[in-house]
């Protein structure tokens, strides 16, 4: 059976985005289907997943009549995807609890399901717990961005109603969306997260802020959890709080620098690149990943995945800094100068060939 083609609608927003990072990672393509945009004519084997949805409105009315309209919009598009095989509807835990948004997301699946079922294709229900990770939207995808945005601005998190809440990273929540997909599963699903108290989450975002910005110090990510709230927590501080400046200590020897405080291992290699020479042009999705020219001149670049604009740090070995790669962000590191560029690479973890978390990505597209 050849691998489907994923239409996600909302697949220009914070859920949609991440899957479609994760459909690319694993081989698979996928459309995006954003609000107002025609779905063209799929005739190869596909499946669509339902991610569009409106969390949080002005009014009441806008919040169901904008989940019913994303719902009807969804299956306006089945009848453009002449092999559709499954539909799968980002629920959530909030359905039927009483709230219009639960009603909403409710009536939305019914309609959902009766459509796959008049298509003949599997349903799958994915119950949702709280989603958080990188570039969420303050005040509206998760608490765990608004703290993020709090902090980063020297602000306090105020946790007036502290309580256990389940949380999934996109990383975790997508992993299992793409074993729904290729899979042949129906029916509900819960989404499996961690709990968690939320003034837990203010209290390491905070203890990491300071770690990482006041002192220089890389957490200790050896707990998952701790790598997902970090991983979020660096998207707020790209790119304005980058490179990280370094302290050279100077005398009559020469100099020397710290290159790294971390407060787990990870495993730290140096590369000699030839001028005019291009390293990397791929993306990461957890790996924690940092850069430090030692000698040299370099251009360092980024884009992240589904965006067009390119950022780009011009380094020295004569000026140190330590340049920290964002994930789900397209890198590339390339030699600009006379002389060979030589580079010092560390990484959070130990190279696993099995799962390198390393997929190719041009930064620049080519014309």
């Amino acid at each position: 059976m050849s691998t489907p083609v994923v239409v996600v609608t909302g697949g220009h927003g914070f859920v949609g985005w991440h899957l479609r990072i994760a459909l690319q990672a694993a081989g698979l393509d996928s459309l995006a289907l954003g609000r107002n945009e025609e779905l063209p004519v799929v005739l190869a084997p596909s499946v669509l997943v339902h991610a569009a949805g409106v969390n949080r409105a002005d009014s009441d009315d806008e919040i169901e009549s904008g989940n019913l309209a994303a719902a009807k919009y969804a299956i306006a598009a089945m009848a453009r995807m002449e092999n559709l095989s499954a539909v799968i509807y980002l629920n959530s835990t909030q359905a039927g609890n009483g709230s219009v948004y639960g009603a909403a997301k409710e009536a939305s699946g019914e309609l959902l399901r009766t459509a796959a079922a008049s298509h003949g294709v599997r349903f799958v229900d994915a119950v949702l717990p709280g989603v958080y990770g990188e570039f969420g939207k303050p005040n509206y995808n998760s608490f765990v961005a608004t703290f993020c945005d709090l902090i980063v601005q020297g602000k306090t998190p105020n946790v007036t109603n502290d309580r256990e809440i389940e949380l999934v990273h996109t990383f975790d929540l997508t992993d299992q969306l793409l074993r729904l997909i290729t899979g042949d599963c129906s029916g509900t699903v819960k989404i499996e997260g961690t709990s968690q108290k939320i003034s837990e989450v203010a209290s390491r975002l905070k203890r990491f802020y300071d770690q990482y910005l006041e002192h220089r110090v890389v957490p200790n990510l050896v707990d998952p959890l701790d790598r997902r709230l970090f991983a979020t927590l660096r998207s707020f501080l790209f790119p304005q709080e980058y490179p990280l400046p370094l302290d050279p200590k100077r005398d009559n020897r020469g100099y020397l620098f710290e290159t790294l405080r971390v407060g787990s291992g990870g495993q730290s290699f140096v590369s000699w690149t030839h001028p005019g020479i291009t390293r990397g042009n791929h993306f990461h999705r957890l790996k924690f990943e940092r850069f430090l020219v030692l000698s040299g001149q370099a251009e360092i670049k980024f884009r992240r995945l589904f965006h067009e604009e390119v950022v780009t740090f011009e380094v020295s070995g004569a000026e140190p800094v330590a340049v920290d790669i964002p994930t789900l962000h397209t890198h590339s590191i390339t030699n600009v100068g006379d002389t060979e560029l030589i580079t010092m690479f560390w990484t959070d973890e130990f190279f696993n060939p099995d799962l390198p978390d390393t997929y190719p990505e041009q930064v620049v597209r080519l014309a």
